[in-house]
């Protein structure tokens, strides 16, 4: 008989299995009603001292009010069944330890004073972890796959090195406004790192949170819908009065439906990959924000809050956009183009529109080239650039040394042609945008529209040699 322990040494010289153990299935209560799933009530962590050794469990756990200790069943590995807190939930509940855990239905722990011990956790349904000390850890290193995943409270440092997909929703909050019950704190920060996330249908950061990080997520929100859709996309909603403003980048989704919401201490919002969608949007920062995305349409735009510049070089249809934003920032040619949708009949149009004045865009491409007449009264700089979207013509100021006010308003540029050079041609060389080919100057009128009659302007471009 010895020789037969020898060998199963052997044979199972790898794995978690050792001399003379057995997996042994086991209820979590005496099952008198069949398959019936079984509850424990758990009062006491002397209680789990009768499912040592069980390396299965059936039937469900529910931790109640007056449970004081840690939580600590380390031969476990199959969990058929959840574990939770009671309602008036626990207020003593310290360490969480399953440290063999493959596979669990659902774990919802509301209550915690200490850390959660998973590390070999690979696939489960809602893992819901409520804080309630200053501080915790989760340690969820193996975990690809869960249907919900909630962490409230001060989580200050979770490892999901290799969670993948989040079928439902993903939250991160640390706020009392989150469900977390017990007496008013400040929260510390709470980091965000998700190196591997793919895609969730609802993915929120709310409360003291300090960074995120989801480089590879691609898609949050699965239904595309011509209607408002409610509990999916993304939701950003940081806590004000904090030293920091979080700056949020998603720089492969490509995928956004439902909502796209961002409030609070949110300075940036980085969203590089998407194109069409049915979103509605709501900006409503209470920190500068810095707003950049290659969206090319969507349901709604609020552009609220405050704002420090915002950047939409693709944008065709975005649907209705309200404006109400502070401060007063220059306008570029995102901001022009948003405006060109606002009705102009609001009484106090002539203070909310940034870009009445707007004289040229001055969004990336810009070039600016000026000239000075020496000895001359009148400096003239003229500043041209291709419109990103409208497929308008560019226009122009002047400013003189005289110090009136600049002109303002639209200006259009025309070439005039030059006395035939005898070849049947005014086209200027593709390498020489002075001259014509005979070397006569070219000669342009730009005339400007302010109001008043158009001033007509005769440029000179001399000879480049």
């Amino acid at each position: 008989m010895k020789y037969s322990h020898i060998l199963l040494a052997i044979a199972f010289g790898g794995s978690q299995l050792y001399i003379g153990a057995e997996a042994r299935d086991c209820d979590t209560v005496a099952n008198v009603d069949g398959d019936v799933p079984t509850t424990l009530e758990l009062h006491t962590p002397e209680q789990l001292d009768s499912f040592e050794g069980c390396t299965t469990l059936n039937g469900h756990i529910v931790i109640q009010s007056d449970y004081e200790g840690d939580f600590i069943l380390n031969d476990v590995t199959e969990f058929h069944g959840n574990i939770s807190t009671a309602e008036d939930n626990p207020t003593a509940l310290n360490q969480f330890e399953m440290r063999n855990l493959e596979n669990i239905e659902n774990i919802h722990l509301l209550g915690l004073s200490g850390n959660v011990s998973l590390p070999k956790l690979e696939v489960a349904g809602d893992v819901e972890l409520v804080q309630t000390s200053d501080s915790g850890t989760v340690d969820l290193k193996l975990l690809s796959e869960a249907n919900s995943l909630s962490f409230r409270g001060s989580w200050t440092n979770t490892d999901l090195s290799l969670l993948k997909t989040i079928t439902t929703r993903a939250q991160f909050c640390g706020a009392q406004t989150c469900g977390i019950y017990g007496d008013s704190r400040i929260f510390p920060y709470i980091l965000v790192n998700l190196p591997s996330l793919e895609e969730t249908d609802y993915f929120m950061v709310e409360g003291a949170v300090k960074s995120v990080s989801v480089p590879k997520l691609e898609v949050a929100g699965y239904i595309e819908s011509t209607e408002l859709v409610y509990g999916q996309g993304l939701r950003i909603n940081i806590e004000e009065g904090y030293d920091e403003t979080l700056d949020f980048d998603a720089p492969s989704l490509h995928t956004l439906n439902g909502q796209l919401e961002v409030y609070g201490g949110v300075s940036s919002l980085s969203l590089g990959s998407l194109g069409k969608t049915s979103l509605s949007i709501t900006l409503n920062a209470r920190a500068p924000l810095d707003v950049y995305s290659t969206i090319q349409t969507a349901r709604y735009l609020y552009l609220w809050g405050e704002l420090n510049s915002i950047y939409l070089p693709d944008m065709d249809d975005l649907g209705y956009i309200g404006l109400a934003y502070t401060p007063k920032i220059p306008c570029n040619d995102t901001l022009y183009q948003l405006w060109l949708t606002q009705p102009s009949y609001s009484s106090d149009w002539e203070n909310i529109n940034s870009c009445k004045s707007y004289d040229f865009p001055q969004d990336v491409g810009v070039t600016d080239q000026s000239t000075t007449t020496t000895g001359a009264t009148t400096t003239s700089t003229t500043t041209t650039t291709a419109a990103a979207t409208s497929g308008t013509s560019s226009n122009s100021s002047t400013t003189g040394s005289t110090g009136e006010e600049n002109s303002t308003g639209s200006a259009t540029v025309s070439e005039t042609p030059a006395p035939s050079n005898g070849t049947g041609s005014n086209s200027p060389d593709s390498t020489d945008v002075a001259t014509q080919e005979n070397g006569t100057p070219r000669t342009f009128s730009i005339t400007f529209n302010s109001g008043a009659a158009p001033l007509i302007m005769a440029v000179i471009c001399a000879s480049l040699y």
